[in-house]
């Protein structure tokens, strides 16, 4: 029951502190000619507010330089696409180590400064959300980074998004 209950707390501590970060982020303002970038319609469908898993950073891989421009071809008219285990490490420029029950995927991210910043990635049911914030005092055109996730499975809907943190 103690336990339960401490789980219970930090998990609300948790959800907390994220609603006053993002409630204190600007959000990429949408930009036209920016494909991949695909922002929660409201601000109560971020997964963050409503029960989503923050995907741990050791299921995150960015893909390597040499390998971006064959990662957009392949993300050119989808958000997501999964990999065999050698395209994921050919992508990710090293091993990623197999995780029992979990698959590796080609996933859209968008950045606006990675010098001072962090992927913040939510996943809740089929939907998957790609965020990453940095600091900074105005937005600025985001760039594309293509991800390398492992997930249990495939998304249905995939949010790309960035923000700035004041």
């Amino acid at each position: 029951m103690k336990s339960q209950l401490t789980a219970c707390i930090r998990k609300w501590l948790i959800t907390c502190s994220l609603a006053i970060l993002c409630g204190s982020c600007r959000s990429q303002p949408a930009q036209p000619h920016e494909p991949w970038l695909r922002e929660p319609r409201a601000h109560s469908d971020y997964l963050h507010l409503s029960g989503g898993t923050l995907v741990d950073q050791s299921r995150i891989f960015e893909v390597q330089t040499n390998s971006e421009a064959r990662a957009e071809d392949i993300l050119a008219s989808t958000s997501v696409r999964e990999l065999t285990s050698e395209e994921a490490e050919r992508m990710a420029g090293h091993q990623i180590g197999a995780k029992e029950g979990y698959a590796p995927f080609l996933v859209r991210g968008l950045y606006n400064s990675k010098m001072a910043g962090a992927w913040r990635i939510y996943e809740l049911g089929e939907k998957l959300q790609v965020g990453f914030f940095s600091m900074g005092t105005k937005p600025q055109v985001p760039h594309r980074q293509a991800l390398v996730l492992l997930l249990k499975k495939r998304p249905v809907e995939v949010c790309t998004f960035c923000g700035v943190i004041n």
